[in-house]
């Protein structure tokens, strides 16, 4: 029988005592996008998490990295939620026999439903992950998160469990979705269509709270004019889409009242019979703008219209007072969308002037014209 030295029993010693004292490494999984604030531990160059930092003490925790680095935090990453920069997020799963081994993390559920752009806004906190890109990622539109939100910039979008009604007050807004789930009825859009982002001024005729249009507002005597919509609410104007183009102060995502708009609502009213009488080009003054408008006066029949290639439809026209070469009270209104401007004027030189006043729901102002030819 061969005989050893001391140090051949002290390396079967070593031998022996080593895999029981150090701490076997575990593997990174890939678990999605996200972050959470605080909790950090360490950091690390690079695009992926460094393997030797996945070990039993790190077991279930969780790293997040970008392109330039990592960063390692002490909290389980199922509740690793609500950071401000997300990245691709990773799971501590420690390998056998250094700790509990984690399951592989389950893939994303798959799509089930659709995003839906709905508007411009935010709102704050609620934060559950993020993406790449100016647009949702499709795969996390599901049924689980149907009803929720995303937020989108053109560097990246987060998702919030907040139903997107709801979605409002945030200082960042961006373009808003919501997730629609699939069998699920789209939300009601009344022949909305949403047409990218802008504004225009005046010609406002209503407004209504939230980030999305009425559908009860698009109808058939609103059908081709606009919508611009905010976190905090829409306003309606009586002009075609294709006109509302630059000039607004404040853009907001913008809409147009589809043909769609009435589908179950009878055909609106014929025209009524062309008016014959005098013509009265009018010009309301708020402040520094001037709005004209054209009418048709007959004086015999006390009887008044509104003209201009402006409207699809003309307003309705009430005459209170019609007291020929004197006065003449008026009130004009779109019946769809409550929209309406009282007018107030006496007769001046011989009929050939009126001049006087008129209000709306927001203002009053001077308001004059002559006779045209």
């Amino acid at each position: 029988m061969a005989k050893h030295g001391p140090l051949f029993h002290l390396f079967l010693t070593l031998a022996a005592w080593l895999p029981m004292g150090v701490a076997s490494a575990g593997t990174w999984q890939p678990v999605g996008v996200g972050d959470c604030p605080d909790r950090n531990v360490s950091g690390s160059p690079g695009p992926k998490p460094e393997a030797a930092k996945c070990d039993a003490s790190f077991a279930g925790n969780t790293a997040v990295c970008w392109s330039t680095g990592c960063t390692y935090k002490s909290v389980a990453t199922a509740a690793c939620t609500g950071g401000a920069n997300p990245g691709q997020m990773y799971t501590c799963a420690a390998a056998a026999g250094a700790g509990p081994v984690l399951p592989p993390a389950s893939p994303p559920p798959p799509p089930s439903g659709t995003w839906q752009l709905v508007g411009t806004g935010d709102c704050p906190g609620r934060d559950l992950a993020g993406s790449a890109g100016a647009k949702p990622d499709p795969v996390k539109c599901n049924a689980s998160f149907a009803g929720n939100t995303a937020v989108c910039w053109a560097s990246g979008c987060t998702y919030k469990s907040v139903v997107t009604s709801a979605c409002t007050g945030g200082p960042y807004p961006g373009q808003m979705y919501t997730c629609v789930a699939a069998g699920a009825p789209a939300p009601a859009s009344g022949g909305w269509q949403p047409m990218g982002v802008g504004n225009c001024p005046g010609r406002d005729v209503a407004g209504s709270p939230g980030p999305v249009p009425e559908p009860g507002k698009c109808d058939a005597n609103f059908a081709g004019n606009t919508a611009v919509c905010w976190a905090n609410g829409c306003t309606y104007k009586n002009v075609l889409t294709g006109q509302c183009i630059g000039g607004g102060a404040n853009p907001g995502q913008m809409y147009t009242c589809g043909a769609a708009g009435a589908p179950n609502q009878p055909p609106p009213p014929p025209a009524p019979p062309k008016l014959k009488g005098r013509k009265y080009s009018i010009v309301n003054h708020t402040g520094d703008k001037q709005n004209p408008h054209n009418f048709i006066v007959d004086w015999k029949a006390c009887k008044v219209a509104e003209v201009s290639q402006e409207f699809e439809r003309s307003p309705e026209v009430t005459v209170e007072v019609c007291r020929p070469g004197s006065r003449l009270i008026i009130k004009t209104e779109f019946k769809a969308t409550g929209y309406f401007i009282h007018y107030d004027w006496v007769l001046l030189d011989e009929g050939a002037t009126l001049a006087g006043a008129y209000c709306d729901q927001t203002t009053c102002g001077p308001s004059a014209g002559k006779r045209a030819k």
